[in-house]
């Protein structure tokens, strides 16, 4: 990775970030839809090749958060989809110059996610049904679980695996009533089996 996950020198006077209110149809600022044109056009190979880990940057890639400089340049960073799905830990960074040139690039995306058939054969509420079953939790919920369809890269869960990639759903479950059980627990369905894997936060000593 270089140096463009790095912020460059200078003064934020824009900043664009994606919210969960988000899709990618919805118009974006003309800054920001220019700095990600330009991000792309620089990744693009014509379809002669991979340019930085993505095949078809236009199909490939979505902005995820834009940030412009005092110095005239900006920070682009985006993520990887693959048919409308997002690929978990997919992102790259471009950092243009004041007149849209490419300056650095860094992130990772996955090849491998080209290979994934997109189409569930679970659906998300019988993904939070499992998860809420696993976990045994019987009080309500801070939020309302949410089941996020996305493709997972085997390197995610254990680096030295073999190439490869896998349609999970992300099911969230956050518990804050003050007991042992509060966490925000975090699943991933992967070829029939649920693994919990992470407490991303607990509150409880």
């Amino acid at each position: 990775m270089s140096a463009a996950s790095d912020k460059p020198k200078g003064k934020i006077t824009k900043v664009f970030r994606k919210d969960k209110e988000y899709k990618k149809s919805d118009v974006l600022p003309d800054w920001v839809d220019k700095s990600f044109k330009k991000s792309k056009e620089h990744l693009d190979t014509g379809g002669k090749g991979w340019g930085r880990g993505v095949l078809e940057p236009e199909k490939e890639l979505d902005v995820l958060s834009t940030e412009e400089y005092d110095t005239g340049e900006t920070l682009v960073r985006m993520d990887q989809w693959f048919n409308d799905v997002p690929v978990f830990g997919g992102q790259i960074n471009m950092r243009l110059g004041a007149n849209s040139e490419f300056l650095e690039y860094g992130g990772r995306a996955f090849g491998e996610a080209r290979h994934v058939d997109t189409k569930p054969k679970l659906s998300a509420p019988a993904a939070i049904k499992v998860a809420r079953a696993d976990l045994g939790y019987a009080g309500t919920f801070a939020n309302e679980p949410d089941a996020t369809l996305m493709i997972l890269p085997n390197y995610m869960i254990e680096p030295h695996r073999s190439p490869g990639a896998t349609l999970v759903y992300q099911v969230d479950l956050m518990i804050l009533d003050g007991t042992d059980a509060t966490a925000d627990d975090l699943y991933l369905h992967r070829r029939e089996q649920w693994r919990r894997r992470l407490a991303l936060q607990q509150f409880a000593e």
